[in-house]
């Protein structure tokens, strides 16, 4: 019989992954696969987070894709963390923009690979 707190699910809840690379690390990973598969994305520099001139509410990477016969774009938010959480602006943006969050470099190839065949 289980305990009410597990029927509850507050320990039944799953912790994220342990991740050792550094979210830079991994950000560059992500750059580099993009540019490999040649899906064209907007990445804002940290240094204009550090300035102040932007504050939160933007992903890592905006990775668009044509589509053929259109003048529309689809269009992947892609953010990458590692050992931290969504802060401030970024959590109400990911929830309303449907942001994709990857803590690994296979997570980033998968949803990367997604999008293209998407």
């Amino acid at each position: 019989m289980l305990s009410k707190q597990k029927q509850a699910g507050r320990y039944s809840r799953k912790k994220g992954k342990v991740v050792k690379l550094p979210e830079k690390a991994l950000q560059a990973f992500v750059d580099d696969f993009l540019a490999l598969k040649g899906v064209q994305f907007i990445r804002i520099p940290d240094r204009v987070y550090q300035t102040g001139l932007m504050q939160g509410g933007v992903p890592d990477n905006i990775c668009v894709i044509p589509i053929k016969g259109s003048k529309f774009c689809k269009c992947l938010m892609l953010e990458c963390k590692t050992k931290s959480q969504l802060h401030g602006k970024q959590v109400q943006a990911a929830h309303d923009q449907n942001w994709a969050i990857v803590r690994t470099p296979e997570q980033a190839m998968e949803i990367i690979q997604e999008f293209i065949d998407a």
